[in-house]
């Protein structure tokens, strides 16, 4: 078996199970320095596994809410336009600029009794 270069998979054995077991018989013929590196190398890719998983995560939160503040931004223009209140081009612009889901909830809750865009918007 000496000079058998087990890292050339032939294309018939490509597949599961047998690169499994390939990579058991590889493995098994690491020098100490060799193993220390495979496990290193295998903490690494759960390492970036982990950031991934998180970065993907942190990423649906941020477009949950950012998805919360355009309904709520979208509720507080319509309540407004229903009533007859209409926002200038600054308060459009604050309105959209506002990324602070506490205060949409106050700007809608005022949206509903407001006389004025000012009003709603304090």
């Amino acid at each position: 078996m000496a000079g058998v270069d087990l890292r050339v998979v032939p294309e018939a054995l490509a597949e599961e199970p047998f690169t499994d077991a390939l990579e058991v018989a590889r493995a098994a013929r690491f020098t100490d320095e060799e193993w220390e590196a495979y496990v290193r190398a295998g903490i690494a890719l759960q390492d970036e596994r982990g950031a991934l998983s998180l970065a993907r995560r942190e990423g649906q939160e941020e477009g949950r809410k950012e998805g919360r503040e355009e309904g709520l931004r979208t509720a507080i223009r319509r309540v407004l336009s229903r009533r007859g209140v209409a926002l200038d081009a600054g308060e459009d612009a604050r309105l959209a600029a506002c990324a602070d889901l506490g205060t949409l909830e106050r700007w809608l809750d005022q949206a509903l009794t407001a006389a004025t865009a000012a009003e709603a918007l304090r």
